[in-house]
């Protein structure tokens, strides 16, 4: 779906030996952010992807950045008041971040700030919105109860609204960040594969196929690590979400984020078709599972479709369908900063739990830090060498790709 509506920057493959300042592997959001972010603090920086930039899980994302769908009061429970604080601080900023990104380098990505909304597939109010509300209240985030979700043909029952949370076109971001890095100095490699990263507290070297890249730090923003070493407690599971992209008359549903309390549960937003369009896209996701897991494929899409067209019944023909990959974590926060695992300039952005546009751009204020030598005090709560919780949170495994 996105890739039928952005025109993506290509760049040469690395030809030789060469060095930087940091050699960010990835060129997702996570490595563009990171490389964008060290460029305007004067690092000299290089992006390798053994693709192209947005071929991974960036582009098969719903870029929605909305609140973690393992909850705040279950994040709380797990962690203490104080770090689930940090958690919602963490989300706030990385909105912002991106926000701000998008108008210093005034990229056209369809941003929107909008309202998402949290509910009870089964129209009623129970323990999982009221806790949350409790939580949220004392957290200070602008959320508030409502009878329903306002403006929909079909009554959602009681909910909560998250004010201000947002939305964008994934590759449109990526192709401006990709432009942004360029005009700052930075050097993008697509179709050059890292293979391995060795070395010492000092330098590292990435080694590739087309040459060595040496460098005093290294990123690996590259969804699942490509190396071993790369937690010590084997924190991972991976799962699978599945997307279809319905047409709905345009202008016909409001401009919302919707995601159910279900088992399975569902999430919803709304995309530009073409300009000349009359019609917008209504992208709903959900059907998570196991990577591997059956049933088959087919059968997801057949129950997303389902479960869409009994709740929307304006929705038309389905133009795309697609799944993308999700890295949980054993305690449902992600794994951010420097990896336990090598020397102190290795670092790695994992772990998205289903909320990747907006733990990557976290990961990347974060590691940023890290290597300039800053504070961040976000550094315990998602550092990757942290003891895991796995007491009572109940985990849902990820909003979706």
């Amino acid at each position: 779906m996105w890739l039928d509506s952005a025109s993506m920057p290509a760049f040469p493959a690395l030809d030789g030996d060469t060095t930087a300042d940091v050699c960010v592997i990835g060129a997702g959001i996570a490595g563009l952010t990171t490389a964008y972010m060290l460029l305007r603090e004067g690092k000299t920086v290089l992006v390798i992807d053994s693709a192209g930039i947005g071929a991974g899980e960036t582009g098969r994302s719903t870029a929605h950045m909305f609140p973690p769908d393992e909850r705040f009061s279950e994040l709380e429970r797990g962690f203490g008041t104080v770090k689930a604080a940090l958690v919602a601080d963490s989300y706030r900023r990385a909105t912002d971040c991106v926000e701000s990104i998008i108008r210093v380098e005034q990229i056209d990505c369809e941003f929107e700030r909008l309202d998402g909304y949290l509910f009870n597939p089964h129209g009623q109010w129970n323990a999982v919105l009221e806790s949350e509300y409790a939580v949220t209240s004392r957290f200070g985030l602008d959320v508030r109860r409502l009878e329903r979700v306002p403006g929909l043909q079909f009554d959602t029952g009681p909910c909560l609204r998250f004010a201000r949370q947002a939305q964008f076109h994934p590759l449109k971001y990526l192709a401006g960040l990709a432009r942004a890095i360029i005009t700052l100095g930075g050097t993008i490699h697509d179709h050059t594969r890292a293979l391995d990263v060795g070395g010492d507290a000092v330098t590292q070297t990435v080694r590739c196929k087309q040459g060595a890249i040496t460098a005093g730090a290294v990123v690996i923003a590259t969804n699942v690590p490509f190396i071993d070493r790369f937690v010590k407690h084997g924190m991972q599971q991976s799962y699978r979400s599945y997307v279809l992209g319905l047409r709905v008359p345009k202008d016909a549903l409001p401009r919302a984020l919707l995601w159910d309390t279900g088992k399975p549960y569902y999430y919803v937003r709304l995309a530009s078709a073409r300009p000349d369009a009359n019609y917008e896209l209504l992208v709903v996701g959900g059907q998570d599972h196991q990577d591997p897991a059956s049933p088959p494929a087919q059968q997801r899409y057949d129950e997303i479709e389902a479960w869409a067209r009994a709740r929307f019944p304006l929705a038309g023909q389905v133009d795309y369908a697609w799944s993308g990959r999700v890295m949980e974590p054993g305690d449902g926060i992600a794994l951010l900063g420097r990896n336990p695992l090598d020397e102190g300039n290795v670092f790695i952005i994992t772990g998205d739990s289903g909320n990747g546009m907006t733990h990557c751009t976290a990961g990347a204020i974060l590691v940023t830090d890290q290597i300039l030598g800053r504070t961040n005090r976000w550094s315990e709560l998602y550092s990757p060498d942290r003891e895991p919780f796995h007491g009572g949170t109940q985990l849902r495994f990820g909003t979706g790709p």
